[in-house]
């Protein structure tokens, strides 16, 4: 297995500025693709993968987004339910429910099911005295 070449980085690191992504939404982007944690450690193909996913978000324009403060009030939500402590629970939420990896790649709708729910599972957490 070759590994990634450095201009397949470059161009990995590009393309995630021109998509608008930050190091945790890029970072979570190629765990999506590859299941690895590590951009350096991928291979030449996974490399190619990722750089196929990154370009289609920039070329394609990704279908709406969730706004900023839905996703404020996911993080908000999982802080006061006290998911911060272990960041994979919200992660796992997500992937379970919802089948992406960060709140950022909710749609606007995707983001108010998402609410609903955590606030389904904070009230009930709540009436039993666990939060």
């Amino acid at each position: 297995m070759d590994k990634i070449t450095y201009p397949q980085i470059k161009k990995i690191y590009g393309l995630s500025r021109q998509a608008g992504l930050n190091d945790e939404e890029l970072h979570d982007l190629v765990y999506s693709v590859t299941r690895s944690d590590s951009i350096k450690s991928l291979s030449k193909n996974q490399g190619i993968k990722v750089i196929d996913r990154l370009t289609s978000l920039v070329k394609g324009h990704p279908p709406t987004r969730a706004t900023p403060n839905q996703i404020w009030q996911i993080n908000k939500l999982a802080e006061e339910m006290g998911w911060t402590n272990d960041p994979r629970r919200l992660r796992h939420f997500l992937e379970n429910q919802q089948h992406v990896s960060h709140p950022s790649y909710l749609t606007p709708e995707a983001a108010s099911k998402t609410i609903e729910a955590l606030k389904n599972i904070k009230r009930r957490a709540t009436s039993r005295g666990s939060v």
